[in-house]
């Protein structure tokens, strides 16, 4: 009696699940032939073949079997910083995947379709072993090629030859028999390269303890008056045209020689609204605005430029700069004198000097030009 067609669908999948190992080859070569002339057959017996044909096709790629292989082969040996440059692909079929288990540290890996590299360079020595196994698709999914096994040995580093003795070895040394060079790096000049240079700069602050090593204005990062320059290499830190040494305050532009006749904040010497005994360097307050500086005793008035002398009488006093004055004389015109001139005074008109006479109740000056006294 003729099976069913379903009855030996269930007699050939329970023959083969029992022999696989032995008969399987068989049971495909039969199968093919007694479901030839039963082409809508075919497609049940391709549904039972993939549940054995793990025991034919292990490990294969699209039914055909792939391996991961190198050209550098399976073992290596380096020696400790030594790079390493591995390259791996797989044969017949390209894997779209890969996963690489076991690398040292200082190693990494990339991959692409079908090859991938190892590179790095291992600090550590040892024997190491490094898997990788290939997958059919991109997710590291379907069907994998067998692990290859990389087998790295990292030997202790050679004696390295360092001929100048200053601690990096020739091959990276830049001036071998220079023990004051080696990177080429040398920011002051001064013939030793930084990385032996205790004060790269030159500036007289060793590096530990400048906060700018390569900048000789900077080391503090102290700049008072944020000019580039550090106070520490600044002679005026306040920029007030008095160098720090004559400044009675170095660090307060408007103060230096202390003078401040007004009181104000400001010394005389940078005050510009200041009233005429501001302009005397040194002056002695007698109270009841007179005053005696180097030019005599003078009566100074609340407001306005007249001051009264006490032996030249009414003068107009127009300051120039400190101690240094042009005085108007309503019968002698303009006279030009200074702390440096005292009692020698310079007429513009006619021109000619003066000399300032104390002796003499009635004139004031001995006029040179003329020889002879002026009232």
């Amino acid at each position: 009696m003729q099976l069913s067609m379903k009855k030996l669908r269930v007699i050939l999948s329970f023959a083969l699940l029992i022999e696989a190992r032995s008969i399987t080859p068989k049971i495909i070569k039969f199968s093919g032939l007694l479901l030839k002339p039963v082409p809508a057959f075919l497609k049940s017996v391709h549904a039972w073949i993939p549940a054995t044909a793990g025991v034919v096709t292990t490990h294969a790629l699209s039914g055909a079997t792939t391996e991961v292989k190198s050209p550098l082969g399976n073992q290596v040996s380096l020696n400790v910083g030594e790079d390493l440059n591995y390259f791996f692909y797989t044969g017949r079929w390209a894997a779209q995947s890969f996963t690489v288990n076991g690398l040292p540290s200082g190693l990494s890996w990339n991959g692409d379709s079908g090859s991938g590299s190892i590179t790095g360079i291992v600090s550590q020595p040892g024997e190491y072993e490094i898997k990788i196994t290939g997958y059919r698709f991109s997710d590291l999914s379907g069907s994998t090629t067998p692990e290859y096994t990389l087998r790295l040995t990292i030997n202790e580093s050679s004696a390295l030859i360092d001929s100048d003795g200053d601690g990096v070895d020739d091959s990276n040394d830049k001036f071998p028999e220079d023990p004051k060079r080696a990177s080429g790096t040398d920011y002051d000049g001064d013939g030793t390269d930084d990385e032996f240079d205790a004060d790269d700069d030159n500036d007289g602050i060793i590096d530990t303890s400048d906060a700018y090593p390569q900048n000789s204005l900077r080391a503090s990062g102290d700049d008072f008056d944020n000019d580039g320059t550090d106070d520490e290499f600044d002679s005026d830190d306040d920029n007030d045209g008095v160098a720090d040494i004559d400044d009675t305050y170095p660090k307060n532009s408007l103060r230096a020689s202390g003078n401040d006749s007004d009181g104000d904040g400001i010394d005389n010497e940078f005050d510009s609204d200041k009233t005429i005994h501001a302009y005397f360097s040194e002056i002695s307050d007698l109270s009841y605005n007179w005053y005696q500086a180097w030019m005599g005793i003078f009566y100074i008035p609340t407001n306005g430029n007249w001051i009264y002398h006490s032996h030249l009488g009414w003068l107009y006093a127009h300051p120039t700069e400190l101690d240094t004055f042009w005085f108007y004389d309503e019968g002698l015109g303009w006279l030009y004198t200074s702390k440096t001139l005292n009692r020698y005074f310079y007429r513009n008109n006619p021109s000619g000097w003066l000399y300032q006479l104390d002796s003499s109740s009635n004139n004031r000056f001995w006029d040179y030009s003329q020889e002879s006294e002026l009232k």
